[in-house]
């Protein structure tokens, strides 16, 4: 139901990543799904790296390296992460900063 009436589907799809759970909530609707801390490093920006370049994983060291800003991101996903904002999602969160937690960190960096 919106403000402009009932909308009948057949499917409906959520891609509202993290705040998928947060909006299926104003239907009634569970889905079990809990943002997780995810950190990763940029580098400074380096002539060599073309924009163009793939997204390079690595699963046996849970990265991933691709270009952005002119260097590159690296990555970092954990087998057991860490829930981040189990109560709600803030809605004005988007590409934000949370204080890193070095000591989850450090290991992935080794």
């Amino acid at each position: 139901r919106t403000d402009r009436g009932d909308v009948a589907c057949e499917y409906v799809v959520n891609a509202c990543g993290m705040w998928a759970r947060q909006l299926a909530e104003l239907s009634g609707v569970c889905v079990p799904n809990q943002a997780a801390e995810h950190y990763y490093l940029l580098t400074e920006p380096m002539a060599q790296v073309d924009p163009r370049w793939p997204v390079v994983e690595d699963p046996s060291s849970c990265t991933y390296i691709r270009p952005e800003g002119g260097g590159l991101m690296v990555g970092l996903f954990e087998s057991d992460a860490a829930a981040w904002c189990v109560p709600r999602v803030p809605a004005d969160f988007s590409f934000g900063e949370i204080e890193p937690d070095w000591g989850r960190i450090a290991p992935f960096l080794e």
